[in-house]
């Protein structure tokens, strides 16, 4: 299973079964702070130029 995949099945516990953030990261088996990443924009100029200093 892909992280996205993940992040997918725990939103849909959320939706669908109302749970909580702690019991639906330990249903499908994955870590708590895998459903908070945020990939950085590859396109982001501003970003990549701040990230050089």
């Amino acid at each position: 299973m892909t992280p996205a995949e993940r992040r997918q099945a725990v939103a849909h516990l959320a939706t669908g079964h109302g749970m909580s953030e702690r019991p639906r990261c330990r249903v499908i088996g994955c870590c708590r702070m895998t459903m908070r990443y945020e990939a950085i924009r590859q396109d982001d100029p501003v970003l990549h130029e701040r990230l050089k200093k």
